[in-house]
């Protein structure tokens, strides 16, 4: 059980990087994002690091607007 939950924490930390990298926002705002969009979804977290992943391959996966564009005006990584 430990295995997975270090897995997981793994692949999170990798998609909080590439949602990091596209909204040049710090790691903890890519995660709060990330926490965020999966709620209004009404997707697990998990699955939606899954897309994000399967995005960086494969142009036709959908994602939120928010993973794609700033349009809430976080604040730029340092």
């Amino acid at each position: 059980m430990k295995q997975i939950a270090a897995a997981h924490d793994a692949i999170f930390a990798q998609v909080c990087g590439v949602v990091a990298g596209r909204l040049a926002v710090d790691l903890d705002t890519a995660a709060g994002i990330l926490e965020r969009v999966a709620k209004r979804k009404c997707v697990r977290t998990s699955e939606l690091a899954a897309d994000v992943v399967a995005s960086c391959a494969d142009s036709t996966v959908y994602l939120p607007r928010m993973l794609y564009t700033n349009d809430d005006e976080y604040e730029p990584a340092a």
